[in-house]
C-alpha cells in the first residue's frame, strides 16, 4: 500500500536557508543530498518539546 506524501515549496529567504543547510550537509557527507534527505536531517533535529507552550 502506498504511503501518503507531502509536497513542500520554499520561497525567498526560506529557500535560501534550505540551500545553505543542503550545502553544509553536502560538505559533511561528501555528496549532494536530495531535498528529501535534507528534510530528513532537519526533521531529525526538530525538538517538538521546545515549541510547546
Amino acid at each position: 500500500m502506498a504511503r501518503p506524501s507531502e509536497s513542500v515549496t520554499a520561497y525567498g529567504g526560506k529557500a535560501d536557508r534550505f540551500r545553505e543547510v543542503a550545502a553544509v550537509i553536502e560538505e559533511q557527507r561528501g555528496y549532494e543530498p536530495s531535498n528529501s534527505e535534507v528534510l530528513s536531517v532537519l526533521l531529525g533535529e526538530f525538538d517538538a518539546d521546545s515549541y510547546r507552550r
